[in-house]
């Protein structure tokens, strides 16, 4: 059971990590990304890591470090959900344009800090067979890596907004 002031706290940060999310990205902006957090306060919005305390038992931890592992069970969660919602996995009937050179993508990482968003831009696809992009060559902050497409999903460009496409 969960104090007033222990929820509340619980709260907060569940909304700082729902309004930290990437909505789209830009090109012409310092911020690479906008998100809900733009809209509300100007600027994106800053945590501070903490430990992940997920792998304690709860009757092991006090007040504090309960919230914690809510908070991280919450993020590890929401985080994988959301990022496979981003990705389009249509029906053989449908297409969708092929991941080009220049997409900003989101990384699924499943040991990442909460409201920690890893953003890459792709530098190489390699198509297979077919045509399609199976695997791209990403450049993050942090260098460079290859990974198949089922590890990350594309943040819509916010230029096709203007367009009628979906963007956000």
């Amino acid at each position: 059971m969960l104090t007033f002031e222990q929820m509340r706290t619980l709260l907060a940060q569940v909304s700082a990590v729902v309004n930290s999310r990437p909505l789209c990205y830009t090109l012409d902006t310092e911020v690479n990304y906008l998100s809900p957090a733009h809209f509300l306060i100007g600027r994106p919005f800053t945590t501070i890591p903490e430990a992940d305390l997920g792998h304690i038992t709860v009757g092991r931890l006090g007040y504090r470090q309960s919230n914690q592992s809510m908070y991280h069970g919450f993020w590890k969660q929401w985080h994988q959900e959301y990022l496979t919602t981003l990705q389009q996995r249509p029906k053989w009937s449908t297409s969708i344009p092929n991941i080009s050179i220049g997409d900003a993508v989101l990384l699924k990482e499943s040991n990442s800090p909460p409201a920690s968003w890893h953003i890459a831009r792709v530098i190489e696809a390699y198509p297979g067979k077919d045509e399609l992009v199976r695997a791209v060559k990403l450049k993050t902050a942090s260098g460079e890596l290859t990974r198949p497409i089922t590890k990350f999903a594309v943040l819509p460009r916010s230029e096709t907004l203007f367009q009628g496409g979906p963007g956000c």
